[in-house]
Parts: structure tokens; sequence; C-alpha cells
């Protein structure tokens, strides 16, 4: 499956730790981060804001946005920059993937998963790898599909805030599980494939799933769900 990396104008980069960076210089200096200016190999800055195209199977699926910059201390000059925001474009699914050693890596290893705290915005994404995702990002806002197809029905999805997949019009669960956590979703229908496994958690008023679709989990799967926690129908359908 392709991964979660890609560039434009010779930009790379790797997602495995989105808090990367390197000394440029080593050693004492009494220079100022001022003093210096990173740029790619085509002249493109590397500090500030930063805009990379992602390309998964030839095709440009999504944009990420970085923050870059330079900073001098005792050690030298050092250089790094973190992933704030994947913005997806694709209606198949922009992919994710916890796989260690995937040029796509999706963050720093949290209570024995990977967690993408990006913020996820725009159309679809599809989760995959061999490792559980904690989706983290409070403010994550697309729109388009959730796609989960991890690598076996023992890896799982979890969120870590409420909303963690945004307003999306469908929670699609292929292969793995999904687990709530205790918190509120909204989504648009649900799906799940024999299987997989959404976990409600223990749930609270009405908090866990809300959705708005005519499809529950229960009638277009034969997946499991687990936990007291709620599944609320709103709207017609």
């Amino acid at each position: 499956a392709p991964k979660l990396g890609g560039s434009t104008g010779g930009d790379s980069y790797t997602l495995a730790n989105p808090g990367s960076g390197s000394y440029l210089i080593n050693g004492a200096n009494s220079a100022s981060s001022s003093n210096f200016a990173v740029r790619d190999l085509n002249g493109k800055s590397l500090e500030g804001t930063i805009t990379d195209g992602i390309v998964q199977g030839g095709t440009t699926v999504g944009t990420a946005v970085l923050e870059g910059g330079v900073s001098v201390d005792s050690q030298g000059v050092f250089y790094g920059r973190k992933l704030t925001e994947i913005h997806s474009t694709s209606s198949s699914g922009l992919v994710i993937d916890s796989t260690p050693g995937a040029n796509a890596g999706v963050g720093a290893r949290a209570n024995g998963q990977k967690d993408m705290s990006a913020k996820l915005s725009g159309d679809s994404f599809t989760f995959e790898g061999t490792q559980n995702i904690l989706v983290s990002n409070p403010n994550n806002n697309y729109i388009g599909s959730t796609v989960v197809n991890m690598a076996t029905n023992n890896t799982t999805v979890t969120a870590g805030v409420d909303n963690a997949f945004g307003s999306t019009r469908l929670l699609d669960i292929q292969r793995g599980g999904v687990n709530v956590n205790n918190k509120t979703m909204h989504v648009g229908a649900l799906s799940g494939a024999a299987g997989t496994t959404l976990n409600l958690g223990t749930g609270g008023g009405n908090r866990n799933i809300q959705y708005a679709g005519a499809r529950t989990y229960e009638s277009t799967c034969t997946g499991r769900v687990t936990g007291s926690g709620k599944i609320v129908k709103s709207g017609s359908g």
C-alpha cells in the first residue's frame, strides 16, 4: 500500500517523527538564529510554514503543512520541523500507515500506539498498518470518509479526543477495530466487516457515537460492538 510521504520541488520528508530535526553545525558558537537561512536544493525556504504535496501511487492526494525553524544552543545550530496538518484532497482516502519503517509513520509512540497528533482536514483518510494508532488532534475537521483497514483485526485506531474523525461522512471498519475511548463522535454512517470491532467504551449520557445516516453498524456488518456506550441516531433516515 502507498505510504504517507512524497514531495514537491525536490523537498522530501519522513513523518516517522513529526517533531524531528538535526544539528547543522555542532559546537558552541555566538551566532544568532537570524544569521541562518535553510533552503532545499531548489531554493525553497524550509523555515516558517512549509507546505508540501503528498503523492501516493503517482497521484497527489493532499498537502502536508509543517513548521520549520532554526535555533542556536550550547550544542550548535539546530534545524527542526514539526508536522502540524495533513490536508486530504482524495475522495478515496489519503493513507496514514503505522507500520514501522514506513516513509510515513504517524508519530512517536504513546502508550503502546502511534500518535497521529497533526490536524486532519479536507476529504477522506484511510488508516493502515501493523501498530495501533491514536488520533489525538482536537481540531480535526475533515468531512470525507474514514476507512480503517489495519494489518489485522487485533490492530486498533483509538479516538484520543472528541470528534477525532472530524465530521466524517462514513466510518468504515474493513479490518481492525475502532476504540471510541469514551469520546463523542459525529458520523454520517457506520459500516464494518466481519471480524472487526467497534468498542463504544463506558459512555455516559448521550456520549459516544452520534450519527445522522440511514445505516447502522449492526445492519451493515457482522463485526462486534463492545462496551456500554451508546450509538445515538439523529435526523431522518
